[in-house]
């Protein structure tokens, strides 16, 4: 598969995640929607969310056409929010994908530090300005347990081999 081909696919998986922002989506309703087999969905948002930092520029290239539906989001200011989320460990994001919205996100890693998934949370830019530190400690602390769990299932299944 090309390149430009990965990068199409997964633009069309980010539109229909958007489209369900509110309840979020599961991978197998990506999977129903785009019409694509499961480890390729899953391949595809894994390669979203781990761009290694050189090829970050080049991949942003490709996608700044597709970025002005998202309220002004331009190739300069997802490379500063793609900066400003690797130094602060977690991502976020007001007026872009939602007008007068912001979004927080904090990564979920395996034991190895891949980067599993995130959770995140939306709500009225108003209403999230002055509680943001708060609203990112509280997912920090659900990542953590998540992280925990997930590193004791992995050693139970170690163990059990």
């Amino acid at each position: 598969m090309s390149t430009v081909q990965s990068l199409d696919r997964a633009i069309e998986l980010l539109r229909l995640i958007s489209a369900n922002y509110r309840e979020g989506e599961r991978l197998s309703d990506l999977v129903k929607a785009s019409q694509l087999a499961q480890p390729t969905v899953h391949r595809l948002l894994k390669q979203l969310v781990e761009v290694p930092e050189a090829e970050l520029p080049a991949v942003l290239t490709r996608i700044a056409p597709h970025l002005k539906p998202y309220g002004g989001l331009t190739r300069s200011i997802l490379l500063k929010l793609v900066a400003q989320a690797r130094e602060r460990g977690y991502a976020a994001i007001t007026d872009y994908a939602v007008a007068g919205v912001t979004s927080v996100g904090v990564p979920i890693r395996d034991r190895t530090g891949q980067v599993l998934g995130a959770i995140s949370v939306s709500a009225i830019a108003s209403r999230m300005a002055d509680r943001e530190a708060m609203v990112v400690r509280t997912l920090q602390r659900e990542v953590a347990g998540l992280q925990a769990a997930l590193t004791r299932v992995t050693i139970a299944r170690t163990a059990s081999i």
